[in-house]
């Protein structure tokens, strides 16, 4: 399934947790836990950006958000993998 995974990146579409969960008839959990394993091999790299400025405004973002924003919004950070290997 981690091969299935990482052509369905190659494609460059974006395709979330839940979708991909769908199309592969497997869990969001499952899902999440193997990207993290292609991480760990070097195929994937995560970022985390967020909806949220510093100041706490709707729609901006803040560079390098570390979750510990002084706007107090934790929510709002969205986990994006990215392929740098291909199969």
């Amino acid at each position: 399934m981690l091969e299935e995974i990482l052509k369905i990146m190659e494609s460059g579409n974006r395709i979330t947790v839940e979708d991909l969960a769908d199309k592969l008839e497997t869990t969001p959990s499952m899902i999440s836990a193997m990207m993290e394993n292609l991480v760990r091999q070097g195929f994937l790299k995560k970022s985390k950006i967020s909806a949220h400025s510093h100041d706490g405004t709707e729609g901006s973002s803040c560079a390098g958000c570390s979750g510990n924003c002084v706007s107090g919004d934790t929510e709002s950070v969205i986990e994006i993998f990215e392929l740098v290997k291909k199969v």
